[in-house]
């Protein structure tokens, strides 16, 4: 009974974030052809310009503008191959770690997207977007103990650096808390 409260006041704060920005994705299915022959060709581009990057940086970037484009075309597995590549030479770059995680959790490999998100949280701990992917796939791999320890870390989120959440999250760490001692 007790398990099942912690996991009600969590899933609520989950739900609550998630509300609060929702990432916009293509459904690749319906795409227009039109967009989809875009995106094949700015594929084809990108390639072009990875093959021929003159240094780390411009390679890294180009990597990265491939993995887009096979994200984009529903590509999963060449996209985390690309992104994995900017990742050897830049280990937090955002972007990556960002979207290697949220493929990982579309196919259903969730301790796989847990991993990657977990080491984007590492680094942007302020940063609610990822606070709240951070939450849902801690709780989606059962590890509620940690869920609460993300949730009690943001709730002492800086109000001068963006949107203050803290009351919201605060209520329901204190659910959470109340929940337990019962």
């Amino acid at each position: 009974m007790k398990k099942n409260k912690i996991i009600s006041a969590i899933l609520s704060s989950v739900l609550f974030l998630t509300a609060c920005g929702s990432k916009y994705q293509i459904d690749i299915s319906e795409m227009p052809d039109e967009l989809r022959l875009q995106h094949q060709e700015r594929l084809q581009n990108s390639l072009s310009q990875h093959e021929t990057a003159e240094d780390d940086q411009m390679k890294i970037e180009a990597a990265a503008e491939v993995a887009i484009q096979y994200m984009n075309l529903g590509n999963y597995a060449e996209a985390i191959d690309y992104y994995k590549e900017v990742l050897e030479h830049d280990e937090i770059y955002y972007v990556a770690l960002n979207n290697i995680a949220y493929m990982y959790e579309e196919v259903g490999e969730k301790e796989k997207a847990l991993e990657y998100e977990l080491k984007l949280y590492e680094n942007n701990k302020t940063d609610f977007e990822v606070t709240r992917d951070t939450i849902r796939l801690l709780v989606t791999n059962h590890k509620y103990n940690e869920a609460i320890e993300v949730l009690t870390a943001f709730s002492v989120y800086d109000k001068e650096t963006g949107p203050n959440y803290t009351q919201v999250i605060g209520d329901q760490f204190e659910y959470i808390m109340n929940s337990q001692s019962e």
